[in-house]
């Protein structure tokens, strides 16, 4: 039977594989950590009072009287139906955090901390939030802040956020965002390359799209840049986070 494909359109990103590609030949060396950063600013979605029912839209979901704040994008802030920025931009950047650190499976240990700042409203996920993923030999961060802040490193401001990877090995630091990555190296943080892509994140699912459909028309389970296992490796990531945010351990 052929294999599924998740929809982590990243992976098959020429830059992103560009960029694999030089750190598995070690261009910083020993990498020993991965920060993966989602700088989303998320304006207060305030108080909305009851509506109609909508119970066939929630699903499995608990069933509740109709509120906007609960509907169309705002339903990523609430525990019922959506898992905050972590789960909606962050496995993106985690798979690639955890393909760059090149790990195939769990961590093991995790922990995440962070809380529902500034806002007094009805969103129930953190606005900001902090995960720790140990390997043993490495580790991966991931961080969200959904308020006003400032970028890390050389990533790009795309006019609403700083949203990318940063890897960090022995001789140098390697940043990776939707505009290319730079290669920094030695005690002074030279510049050592840099390369620069014009797509986009529309255009990256594209290739995706056409790899999973040619899988499905030869029935090679091989052709798969993102087999569904893959996906669930950096999607259990986040929900692993949000278990120790919510039970505080």
């Amino acid at each position: 039977m052929l294999a599924g494909q998740h929809g982590l359109c990243e992976c098959k990103s020429p830059r992103i594989q560009k960029a694999v590609q030089l750190l598995r030949e070690r261009i910083v060396g020993e990498l020993y950590m991965a920060k993966s950063l989602c700088y989303k600013r998320r304006k207060s979605i305030g108080q909305v009072p009851n509506g109609v029912d909508y119970n066939l839209w929630l699903g499995p979901a608990p069933k509740r009287p109709f509120n906007p704040n609960r509907f169309h994008y705002n339903w990523h802030w609430f525990w019922d139906t959506g898992n905050g920025d972590i789960g909606n931009q962050g496995v993106h950047e985690m798979d690639v955090a955890r393909w760059g650190l090149g790990k195939s499976g769990l961590p093991r240990k995790v922990h995440s901390s962070g809380g529902h700042f500034v806002y007094d409203d009805d969103q129930e996920t953190p606005t900001t939030q902090m995960a720790t993923f140990e390997y043993g030999d490495c580790q991966l961060v991931f961080e969200v802040r959904g308020l006003l802040t400032k970028g890390e490193a050389d990533l790009v401001f795309n006019g609403q956020s700083f949203v990318g990877n940063i890897f960090f090995g022995s001789e140098g630091v390697m940043v990776v965002d939707s505009t290319g990555f730079g290669v920094y190296l030695g005690e002074k943080h030279e510049l050592a390359q840099e390369l620069s892509y014009q797509d986009s994140r529309v255009w990256e699912c594209q290739p995706l799209v056409a790899n999973f459909l040619k899988a499905v028309q030869t029935r090679d389970v091989e052709r798969l840049t993102c087999d569904i296992e893959e996906g669930h490796l950096s999607a259990a990531l986040c929900h692993m986070a949000h278990i120790s945010y919510r039970l505080g351990r």
